[in-house]
Order: C-alpha cells, then structure tokens, then sequence
C-alpha cells in the first residue's frame, strides 16, 4: 500500500497521490463489514462514501 502511494507520488505528484488514495479506498470499501443490514441504508452510505472520496481525489488533483 505505502509502495503504491509512493510510487504515484514520485510519478504524478500530489495528484497522483489523490488518484492512489481514490484507489485503495475504493478497493477496501467492499471488505469492510460495518455496513447496516437494511440494503437501502448500505447503498446510501457506500454511495456516499465514494462519492466524497471522489471529490476529495479531484481537490486533491486541481489543487497539484
């Protein structure tokens, strides 16, 4: 994981780092089991999630 961020770090730069961090959150979100039972409530949170992740990744880009 460190490798990964350090490596589109050298490459990218801060951008490259967002994009990384975009990564591996969206590759852990779906092992994680602290979801609510109730389907509706889950996609909400996960959808949520992602998406703030997303905007948090595009900050990250526009402002590197």
């Amino acid at each position: 994981m460190n490798d990964l961020l350090e490596a589109v770090g050298k490459v990218a730069g801060i951008g490259g780092v967002a994009l990384g961090v975009l990564l591996l959150f969206s590759a852990t979100l779906f092992v994680v089991k602290c979801f609510p039972a109730a389907v509706t409530e889950t996609y909400r949170l996960m959808r949520l999630l992602v998406v703030l992740t997303f905007v948090a990744a595009c900050l990250g880009i526009w402002h590197g």
